[in-house]
C-alpha cells in the first residue's frame, strides 16, 4: 500500500513537471509585443491572416484557381449570324424546369433553325421528389422512356443541336441514344 502511494506521488510530480516545462517552452524568451506582431515580421506562422474564416480562405482561393484555369481555356467563338445559311438546323431539347428550353430558344434566336422540344409519354412528374424517383429507376434499369408526339425526320437537318439537362452525371434516359 504504501508503495503504490508513493508511486502516485512520484509520477504526479513527474507529470507536473513535464507540463510546467512544455508549457514553458514555447514562451521563453518573448514578450507580449512579439506575440502579437504579424507573422510577416516574426517568421512566426499565423494559419488564418485575414480574419476571414478558414472557408472563406479556401473559398477564395479555389476561386483565384478556376479563374486562372478558366482564363487558360480555349473557347469556341461565336459564329458570324448568317453563317449556316443555307443549312437546315434542328434544335432539339429536353426540359424538365424549363431553363434547358429558355437556352434553347435563345441558340434558335442566334442561329436560326426549327425548335423541336423531346417530351417522354407520358410526361415526367411536376413534383420534384417524385421526377427524382422516376428518373433513378430509368438509369438504373438502362430503361430509355417512350417519346410522346412525332419524331423529326433528322436526314432533313445538316447541323443538330441537342441540349438537355444533367441528371445522374450523364444526360436524362428520354434523350435517344
Amino acid at each position: 500500500m504504501k508503495i503504490t502511494k508513493m508511486m502516485q506521488i512520484v509520477l504526479l510530480g513527474a507529470a507536473m513537471f513535464l507540463l510546467t516545462a512544455c508549457g514553458e517552452a514555447g514562451t521563453a524568451g518573448q514578450n507580449t509585443s512579439e506575440n502579437t506582431a504579424p507573422a510577416q515580421t516574426t517568421g512566426v506562422y499565423v494559419p488564418n491572416q485575414t480574419g476571414k474564416p478558414m472557408s472563406e480562405d479556401i473559398k477564395d482561393e479555389l476561386e483565384s484557381k478556376h479563374k486562372q484555369e478558366a482564363a487558360a481555356i480555349k473557347t469556341i467563338q461565336e459564329e458570324p449570324k448568317g453563317s449556316h445559311k443555307g443549312q437546315r438546323i434542328l434544335i432539339a431539347y429536353f426540359t424538365w424546369g424549363g431553363r434547358s428550353g429558355e437556352m434553347a430558344h435563345m441558340i434558335q434566336d442566334k442561329i436560326g433553325g426549327d425548335l423541336y422540344e423531346i417530351k417522354r409519354d407520358p410526361d415526367y412528374s411536376r413534383d420534384y421528389s417524385t421526377v427524382l424517383k422516376e428518373s433513378a429507376q430509368e438509369v438504373d434499369e438502362n430503361v430509355h422512356p417512350k417519346l410522346a408526339g412525332t419524331q423529326p425526320d433528322l436526314s432533313q437537318y445538316d447541323v443538330i443541336v441537342l441540349g438537355y439537362p444533367c441528371w445522374w452525371f450523364t444526360a436524362p434516359m428520354t434523350i435517344p441514344s
